[in-house]
Formats: structure tokens, C-alpha cells, sequence
């Protein structure tokens, strides 16, 4: 590829005019696993944004969802969570919900675990009010976490709102750029102070040391959405089961926008290589 500017001619020096770079198109889709125990308002609508969009090959292992449902066709169940490695290692992503452990193979942390270190998987880890982080302590999970976990005493883990939260986006957050909802990148912070509150988040302790923190809850300024680079790959940690509230007054906009970026900025280092 190769961009040209143009003068008037009364340049001294002209050949810097002109830049060339290889640019490398990627006709493939990326493969997403989602991972859940029940249908949450959080896992439907991410899912339904996802099968949306044509480029995403999604499969979703949801522990309740009757057998049956998952042999038929057309559909995006998968009867059990894969657990052999290798099948394991053919997705880009695996967005990592609110999910029973019991309900898991005994092996399927070991091969998250090697997916994102050895395989150069991406893994985002989404809250839930039943399991996760809570049921994931003191396991290879938690050490993948870019966050720290409060203490296990009454209360520490989750923060009720009877409150709204406005999520914070920081300087982290605002110079990445993937987390822009605007077209004008100058209205991505404004955006984020109006958008919808949400009434649950996870209550943690800190960002790990070598993670970045996107988004905070400003009442005690702890992270929500924190990612950490964990050997090859790449783990995010979303600390919030709220996002589809984004929907109000404005539909699909921004919850579609936010979790097509989150995808495809989770994806692309694994897609790439």
C-alpha cells in the first residue's frame, strides 16, 4: 500500500512525500467459545450480538441447556465443553462466564490455562453474582485474573448497589482506543459518563502490577475491567454482569459497539499469528 501527498511543487525536499507499507488482509472468521451455566440477561445479549455478526464463529457451552437442543442444527450449542486440548486451541476466544466449576471437565482450567499461555488465546473473564470469581479461588484461574480479589469475609466480594455506578473510563482506557463509542474519538470520555448505569459489580483490590486498568467504579476507585498479557496471550477481566443495561434509550448502539471491540481487540494478536 502506498499514500501520497501532493504539493504545489515548492518543496525543497519532496521525497518524503510518500510512505509505503505491506498490508496483510485476513479472510477468515474468528472463533469464539462462550461459557456459562445459565442464560443470564448479560450472556443473551452478548450471544445475540455475536451471532449477528458474520465473521464470528460462535459456539456457546451453556451447562443447562438440554442436550437435545444442543444436537439440532443450526444452532450454536455445544452438548459439553471441549476437553481435549487441541480442540480447545482451535478457538480465538473464550469468554469465560458465570459458570458452575462442578460443571466443568477436571482438566478445563489446566487447558484454559495452556490456551492463553502456551496457545496465545485470548480469554475474557466475566463476573457473575453465583460463581465467578468467588468459586475460582486458591485455582489456576484466579492466576490468570488481572485483578486481585477482595478477602473472603461477608460481603467483600460484591458490591450491591441499591445505588446506580456510572463506570469511569481511564487515561489506560481512553489511549487504547478500542474502548472509543463514538465516531469523533474526542466524545469517547463524554460517552462513558453518559451511558446507563449499572447496579452490580464485583468488589476487588487492586490491579495486578503488570496489568492495565480500563475501567473503574469511582465510589473506592477499584478496577472493573483490567488486561494483562499471561505468556502468549491475553486475559481481560470484566467485573460487571450489567452491560446489557447500555441498551436503554439507545437499543443495540452502544452494547453492540463495546462487545464487537472488546471481540476483535481480544482476537486479533491470536488471529494474526
Amino acid at each position: 500500500m502506498e499514500a501520497t501527498i501532493e504539493t504545489g511543487g515548492s518543496e525543497i525536499l519532496e521525497t518524503n512525500n510518500t510512505l509505503k507499507r505491506s498490508l496483510r488482509v485476513i479472510d477468515s472468521s474468528l472463533k469464539v467459545l462462550m461459557v456459562e451455566s445459565a442464560p443470564r440477561w448479560e450472556f443473551k445479549y452478548i450471544q445475540a450480538m455475536l451471532l449477528r455478526e458474520k465473521r464470528i464463529d460462535l459456539d456457546c457451552y451453556l451447562a443447562t441447556v438440554d442436550s437435545a437442543v444442543a444436537r439440532a442444527k443450526d444452532n450454536p450449542y455445544i452438548e459439553k465443553f471441549p476437553e481435549r486440548r487441541e480442540d480447545l486451541f482451535g478457538y480465538d476466544l473464550i469468554l469465560f462466564g458465570d459458570i458452575d466449576p462442578d460443571k466443568l471437565p477436571d482438566n478445563a482450567i489446566e487447558n484454559i490455562t495452556s490456551f492463553v499461555s502456551e496457545g496465545s488465546g485470548s480469554l475474557v473473564i466475566l463476573a457473575g453474582k453465583r460463581f465467578t470469581p468467588d468459586s475460582y479461588r486458591n485455582t489456576a484461574l484466579e492466576r490468570l485474573l488481572p485483578i486481585e480479589l477482595s478477602p473472603t469475609r461477608l460481603g467483600a466480594s460484591t458490591e450491591i448497589a441499591n445505588r446506580p455506578i456510572r463506570l469511569k473510563l481511564t487515561d489506560d482506557g481512553l489511549a487504547e482506543g478500542f474502548l472509543n463509542l463514538e465516531e469523533d474519538p474526542e466524545l469517547a470520555e463524554a460517552r462513558w459518563s453518559k451511558l446507563p448505569p449499572v447496579y452490580w459489580v464485583a468488589k476487588t483490590e487492586r490491579a495486578k502490577p503488570a496489568a492495565k486498568t480500563y475501567l473503574v467504579n469511582p465510589n473506592g476507585n477499584y478496577p472493573v475491567m483490567a488486561m494483562q498479557r499471561y505468556g502468549a496471550g491475553e486475559v481481560m477481566w470484566i467485573g460487571t454482569e450489567n452491560t446489557w443495561r447500555w441498551r436503554r434509550n439507545t437499543g443495540d448502539l452502544y452494547h453492540t459497539r463495546f462487545w464487537g471491540q472488546v471481540v476483535r481487540w481480544m482476537s486479533h494478536a491470536r488471529h494474526l499469528a
